[in-house]
């Protein structure tokens, strides 16, 4: 009985929750930034982005790389830990520039969380901020339409821990 009540009282806040909420349309982007390691090929990504969006999108690609090594060919920005200062604050001209512009989507795709890709995706001027590859390492398996209650239990769970 006790389910049977979360379950009604969960599915009315989110319900009353989507209404306050304005959808992120695609078709409102126009500039887009993805978060990348330094030898990662997006090819792909940028492809279905294009195809997703009708209007046209400006594509941004920014990696993060613990050294520079001068022999390779740099396609796209770079920063490195020498770019932040003691406070952990970006000082690269290039980077404060990049950081102060303000972009429609950043996505996230590194395969492995670092301290200073945290603290990029903190100083960038961004409607919405979205990561998929850490999805993976963490291996988070609700499913949602066969198992309702879980999802409901595991929710419920999170959200009081986040309540203390």
């Amino acid at each position: 009985m006790l389910n049977k009540v979360k379950n009604i009282l969960l599915k009315q806040a989110i319900k009353n929750h989507k209404k306050s909420l304005n959808p992120f349309v695609l078709s409102e982007l126009q500039k887009v930034v993805f978060l990348i390691d330094e030898n990662q090929d997006i090819t792909l990504e940028i492809n279905v982005l294009k195809e997703a969006v009708s209007n046209p999108v400006m594509i941004e690609k920014i990696a993060f790389t613990q050294i520079i090594d001068a022999q390779k060919t740099i396609m796209h920005t770079l920063f490195t830990p020498k770019d932040f200062n003691w406070y952990k604050k970006p000082v690269k001209e290039d980077l404060v520039n990049f950081l102060q512009e303000n972009y429609d989507l950043v996505i996230d795709l590194t395969e492995k969380e670092n301290e200073y890709q945290s603290i990029f995706l903190q100083f960038i001027n961004s409607k919405v901020v979205t990561g998929f590859k850490g999805l993976k390492e963490y291996s988070i398996n609700l499913n949602i339409h066969d198992n309702n209650l879980l999802f409901i239990e595991e929710l419920l769970r999170y959200l009081s821990t986040f309540k203390k």
